[in-house]
């Protein structure tokens, strides 16, 4: 059965829309536009006014109000009148989620995140890649208490997470190399990674250990721990991870949460009919 891998091939950045408008069709733009307020929408589960919705999207406010009226007759967004705030609506949703479904992983995925939820005691995750970013497609919240990093379908950069770092893990230097030139290195937390020679040996650590972990990275008191799920041609085509505050996530559990993760990683690519790639001699 054929299956849906993480590409590697470079995508180039897209044109800027508003300075370089298709002349061939004048609804391209209206299409970008209202595609961008969708996605600003989708930033804040608070929603947005008008006024700083049109801020937000640099466009101005008549425009916006009527994008926003016909993606609500669309039911692409709605209208909250006690607060005045717009915010993604029903259909959205609906289109979205045909992204999850069409990875058809994602619901046999459940019973392992559920195994590692129950096993770390932390939150479970499963996630791809997507233009160079990682996209969470689902989670199985712990039962203890914790802040999201990043809600389902959200994005975050490779180099700032656990996932992102174990994926990398499997790219020849010339891709992560790629990845850094397009998204940079930004410096999130103290603990950031911000020199590519560190993010290397931070890599061929992950390789010979067999899982990732952001230590911070990304935001300070959250760890998280990720390993990759392979493919019929050991190649990487999701990854899973555990989540959680560094008060639970101690040092001294980290190289047993990183097992554990290692295992239910490859218990999944097993079950999805994937097969593991030879690893570097372990260190932990």
């Amino acid at each position: 059965m054929k299956r849906n891998v993480i590409r590697r091939r470079l995508i180039e950045p897209k044109s800027n829309a508003d300075g370089d408008p298709d002349p061939r069709d004048g609804g391209v733009q209206s299409v970008d536009r209202a595609l961008s307020i969708i996605e600003t929408l989708a930033e804040d589960d608070e929603g947005y006014r008008l006024s700083d919705l049109a801020v937000r999207t640099g466009l101005s406010t008549s425009t916006v109000h009527r994008l926003l009226a016909t993606l609500e007759k669309r039911r692409f967004v709605q209208f909250d009148r006690y607060e005045s705030k717009w915010h993604v609506g029903a259909r959205s949703f609906s289109v979205g989620a045909t992204f999850a479904r069409r990875r058809n992983f994602t619901a046999q995925a459940m019973p392992y995140l559920r195994k590692l939820r129950d096993q770390t005691r932390e939150t479970a995750n499963l996630a791809v890649v997507d233009d160079q970013s990682i996209i969470i497609l689902t989670r199985i919240e712990s039962r203890e208490i914790m802040r999201s990093l990043t809600k389902v379908g959200g994005r975050v950069a490779m180099v700032a997470s656990g996932v992102g770092k174990a994926v990398l893990a499997t790219y020849p230097d010339e891709d992560v190399n790629a990845v850094i030139c397009r998204q940079g290195m930004p410096r999130l937390t103290e603990k950031s990674i911000v020199r590519p020679s560190e993010l290397f040996r931070e890599l061929q650590v992950i390789r010979r250990q067999g899982y990732a972990v952001d230590d911070e990275e990304a935001r300070m008191g959250l760890r998280c721990v990720a390993a990759v799920v392979y493919n019929d041609c050991s190649e990487p085509l999701a990854a899973i991870s555990v989540s959680g505050m560094t008060s639970r996530m101690t040092d001294d559990r980290l190289p047993t949460i990183g097992r554990i993760v290692r295992e239910v990683a490859a218990e999944l690519t097993v079950a999805l009919g994937g097969v593991m790639p030879p690893r570097d001699n372990e260190t932990g």
